[in-house]
């Protein structure tokens, strides 16, 4: 069934004639037009199964099969929630290579996507119809040390170095522009899934001791209970161990954001308007759990 579906789709013929380009011809499917790269293809080809699933449940017959999506920021242990999806026994990628605009063969070849937000979420849940997604969060003053570390780190090792990361500025200027990013980001994917509660779980990994848990009974798995942790570079700090106290404080004095909030995971009230802060939770821990 699945080759039937994947040589119906796939048009191979095509993407051999194509192969001295290198730029595949678009496919039509039923998803849209998708731009395969023949290299890609090759090296994804063994994994027909997520493939041949994924149309099938695109084209309503396979209602078990959902993709899974975390779409929060990385250094929110992404890394670690990556194993929790291979724990959980789902194909799982942990890149940057999936966050784009454009539909490409690892969307297809994959069931569960994590390291960082895409650049259009909504995207996912237009052509996965059934998709669930996961905002991770982190304390916020956490999260920035985190970021702080991990650029100044990857700056620091050139051959470690990947395209997102290269050259990333740490001054102050940038940091007020994460948390102004955070807190839209964060409000965005608050808004959209307000009326569809079940497709979308918020969690604070690092925070709850129930987070690997609470992400695999989300995704219909067997439960994950002992939670796993990784690391996508080595440890260069401790957990609050205020390195950069003077210059993160200094961009919360600069927003105007009081010392209640520093430690808030989803976003920061002081920076948004009374009909915001009426609506939605500030922290996790103002979430009402099962």
């Amino acid at each position: 069934m699945t080759l039937v579906v994947l040589r119906r789709y796939l048009d191979v013929g095509n993407m051999a004639s194509d192969i001295k380009s290198r730029e595949v011809t678009p496919v039509a499917i039923e998803l849209g037009k998708i731009n395969f790269s023949f290299s890609n293809l090759q090296r994804r080809v063994a994994h027909p199964w997520h493939v041949g699933r994924t149309l099938l449940a695109n084209a309503g017959i396979d209602r078990n099969y959902r993709k899974v999506f975390a779409i929060g920021f990385h250094k929110t242990a992404t890394t670690s929630i990556h194993e929790v999806f291979l724990k959980a026994g789902l194909r799982a990628t942990h890149s940057v290579t999936w966050q784009n605009r454009k539909l490409v063969f690892e969307h297809f070849a994959y069931q569960a996507f994590s390291d960082g937000p895409p650049e259009d979420f909504t995207l996912f849940d237009r052509h996965f119809p059934g998709s669930l997604f996961i905002l991770n969060t982190r304390d916020l003053d956490e999260w920035i040390e985190s970021r702080i570390a991990h650029f100044r780190y990857m700056n620091n090792h050139p051959g470690l170095n990947r395209p997102f990361v290269k050259g990333r500025r740490t001054d102050a200027d940038s940091i007020k522009r994460w948390i102004h990013h955070r807190n839209t980001l964060h409000l965005q994917m608050l808004r959209y899934f307000r009326d569809r509660p079940d497709d979308l779980l918020v969690v604070n990994y690092i925070r709850d001791p129930h987070a690997a848990e609470r992400i695999s009974q989300f995704i219909g798995a067997e439960a994950v209970k002992e939670k796993p942790f990784a690391r996508s570079i080595p440890k260069v700090r401790e957990a609050r161990d205020g390195k950069n106290r003077d210059l993160i404080e200094g961009c919360f004095h600069d927003l105007g954001i009081p010392e209640a909030e520093w430690r808030n995971d989803i976003y920061c009230p002081s920076l948004e308007n009374e009909t915001v802060r009426a609506q939605w939770p500030a922290d996790t821990s103002e979430l009402v759990r099962d």
